[in-house]
This record gives C-alpha cells, sequence and structure tokens, in this order.
C-alpha cells in the first residue's frame, strides 16, 4: 500500500510537524499541494521538495531547469489540450522513449495508453505541480490551474493582467478609498499604491531573500534559447516568480534577448555578493567561488554594489579576475553593472557585456528599466511571503 505524501515528509525527519500544519492551514486558504506551501514557507528548499515527491511516485525527480527548455520534436508528440488535462508536459525524446513530467500518482493508466498510441515507450518523472503548471504555461500557452480553497463570492472569471498594454514599467494602481477621494488603505494602514520598503515588509523578510543568515538558494547557470524568445511571457514570469530562482532567470533571460551577451546576478550578502543565476555565452557558474566574490575594492561588481545609478568599467583590472575567469573567453572592453535597489538600499547587482572581446557596453538605459523590473518583482516576492508567513 502506497504511503501518504505526509508520511513520506515526515518519515524524511527534514520537515518538523508544525511545519506540516502551518502548510496545510496555508493549504487551506491559498490552495496547492502541501510540498508547494512547504516551498513557499522556506520550510524545504525546491529541490528537496522535488527528492521527496519523487520518493513518493517512486519516479525520477525532474527539475525546474530541465523542463524550462523543452526540445520541440517532444511538445509535437503531446497536444496541448490532453497535456493540460492531464497535467502533463513532455520533454525529452531519446532512445528510451518519451519523457513526461507528471506530479500525480494515478498516471500509470493514461501514459500506457499514450505509449500504445505513440507506439515508442513513455517515461515518466516527477515534478512539482506549480512547475508543472509554469511548463504548461511556457509551452502550450495553457493558464494555471486554480487550486485556491477560497472561492470568490461573485461569480464570472477575474480579468488577466494586461502586461503588454504597460509602457516601459510595471505599474501600481491606485486603489479607491471608500469616499472615493483617495487609494484604499490596506490592512497596515498604508495606502495599497505605497511604494514597498524594508520597515514595510520587515526584516526577516529581506533576510529570507539576501541576507548572509538564510540558506542560499541553488544558483542557476543557463544559456537561454533566444530564437523566438517571448519577452511579455518572461515579464509574468519574473512579474509571478513564487521564488528568487525563478525570478532571476526570468531576468537573465529577458537581459539576453534585449541586448546582453552575458548576465549574471549576484546578491549582496555583507561583504560578499553571492553568485544568483547566470546566462550567456561561455559562462560557467563552477568557475565562480563557492564564497562568492567580494563586494569590496574597485571591482567593477564591488563599484555596482556601492553605487545607486549603474557603472559602466574596464574589466582590466587585476581586481576584475575571479569574475573574467568566470566569464571564460577574452575580456570585453567594458562591462556594465546596474545596482539592483529595494527603496534605498542595493540588495543586488546585475552584470551584463556584448560578449567576449567585445568593445562596447550594453545600453545603459535599457537595463536601468530592466533593474527596475526586477525590483519590483523583488517587492511583489517579498510581500507574497509577508502573507505566507
Amino acid at each position: 500500500m502506497r504511503r501518504t505524501l505526509e508520511e513520506v515528509i515526515l518519515a524524511g525527519g527534514r520537515v518538523p510537524p508544525d511545519d506540516i500544519r502551518d502548510a496545510r492551514r496555508s493549504m487551506q486558504f491559498f490552495g496547492g499541494s502541501l510540498l508547494t506551501q512547504l516551498v513557499r514557507l522556506d520550510v524545504l528548499s525546491e529541490d528537496e521538495a522535488g527528492a521527496l515527491l519523487a520518493e513518493w511516485l517512486d519516479l525520477p525527480y525532474v527539475p525546474w531547469r530541465t523542463l524550462k527548455n523543452v526540445p520541440a520534436a517532444a511538445l509535437a508528440l503531446l497536444d496541448g489540450t490532453t497535456a493540460g488535462k492531464r497535467r502533463v508536459v513532455p520533454f525529452l525524446l531519446d532512445n528510451e522513449g518519451l519523457h513526461v513530467a507528471t506530479g500525480r500518482p494515478d498516471h500509470d493508466v493514461f501514459l500506457g495508453e499514450l505509449s500504445q498510441r505513440l507506439g515508442r515507450p513513455v517515461v515518466a518523472h516527477a515534478a512539482l505541480e506549480d512547475r508543472i503548471d509554469l511548463a504548461l504555461q511556457r509551452h502550450y500557452g495553457l493558464r494555471p490551474q486554480s487550486r485556491s480553497a477560497v472561492r470568490p463570492a461573485t461569480s464570472g472569471a477575474a480579468p488577466d493582467l494586461d502586461l503588454e498594454s504597460v509602457p516601459g514599467s510595471f505599474a501600481t494602481p491606485a486603489a479607491r478609498s471608500e469616499s472615493g477621494t483617495g487609494p484604499a488603505l490596506g490592512l497596515d494602514g498604508l495606502p495599497l499604491d505605497s511604494d514597498v520598503t524594508a520597515e514595510m515588509v520587515g526584516t526577516s523578510a529581506l533576510n529570507l531573500l539576501f541576507d548572509s543568515g538564510a540558506e542560499p538558494e541553488a544558483a542557476t547557470d543557463r544559456t537561454p534559447a533566444l530564437a523566438g524568445l517571448d519577452l511579455p511571457e518572461r515579464l509574468r514570469e519574473m512579474a509571478s516568480a513564487s521564488d528568487r530562482t525563478t525570478l532571476g532567470e526570468a531576468a537573465l533571460d529577458i537581459a539576453c534577448g534585449i541586448g546582453a551577451r552575458r548576465a549574471l546576478l549576484f546578491a549582496i550578502q555583507k561583504d560578499r555578493l553571492a553568485f544568483w543565476a547566470a546566462a550567456g555565452q561561455g559562462v560557467d557558474a563552477d568557475r565562480i567561488p563557492a564564497a562568492g566574490l567580494s563586494a569590496l575594492g574597485p571591482s567593477i561588481l564591488a563599484s555596482g554594489a556601492r553605487s545607486a545609478e549603474p557603472v559602466v568599467a574596464p574589466l582590466t583590472l587585476p581586481a576584475n579576475a575571479d569574475l573574467c575567469a568566470a566569464l571564460g573567453g577574452s575580456p570585453p572592453a567594458l562591462g556594465l553593472v546596474v545596482p539592483i535597489r529595494l527603496r534605498d538600499r542595493t540588495v543586488a547587482v546585475l552584470y551584463l557585456d556584448g560578449g567576449a572581446g567585445s568593445v562596447a557596453p550594453p545600453a545603459v538605459a535599457v537595463f536601468a528599466d530592466l533593474a527596475a523590473k526586477v525590483t519590483l518583482a523583488l517587492e511583489i516576492l517579498l510581500l507574497r511571503r509577508k502573507i505566507l508567513s
């Protein structure tokens, strides 16, 4: 007899019963699976949750970094209607057959029928449900399933967010007060359209993202497929990201889609720059020291961490040696570092260049606007974590 998912989680000894209870309370309000809530509450990392799901389903785990970039040959074997109905995502076609991701324990019959119809084996892998939803949206244009346990009192679907109509940056709409003369106040007594500050979200929320006391999320190193890059869709991913890794990946996809050949993100942790994510030609995250890079001294990254404005500087100084080693190839003549700021505090830096041996840096104004969008996405993520905490 198959154990319940909760039994598998508790058996590992990684999650105390109190955290399980908190996650179940969160499920009652927000919906979603137990593992998804444990990740959102920062009890488990995404890979830890995936490993527990894989153990429960007795399947190998497939992470988001694999589901994110799927070859067209695999997608062509399963139509969007079936993929959405069954909540499965094909992600690889090789000599073993068609590999598909699922988060459910009841797909044996369907996968057997699919194998018979395709005339080839179908190999199942375990993936977290929110990643299944995101992959279905990314590859098939399907909206995520609503799993909220709270139903609105009025009927009818909520209107879609129209990000394409927002010129240049995200806008925060002003809600009206009861008198109709000003913005409405939130539960904290502040206007709903006011800026998010560290004081509003609390220092503990900022610690979850960037301070050295927090458990760092897994760094990512990818070269995005730029052909046909859907920039509005990446903006949606960044705005709706439930974790820092997803947010960073979407931001770097956008960076490489609008002019940068190489892009890196670093989070500031006291006097260190902790590697966050990387994308582009020849960038190898394994070449970045595990302890991160120094936020002190004359390097271009340290200068960006101290600055409130974008920094353009040569990479020929010895202080940039670690960065150049991570980038690989001949260093560009100039690099660009744009600070990511929450209110009056720089919490991360975005590095960009035109590729190995390039002369001109990427356009400053374009990437300053991207940095502003990353800041807004971080504010949304902080508020989401504040709600769930």
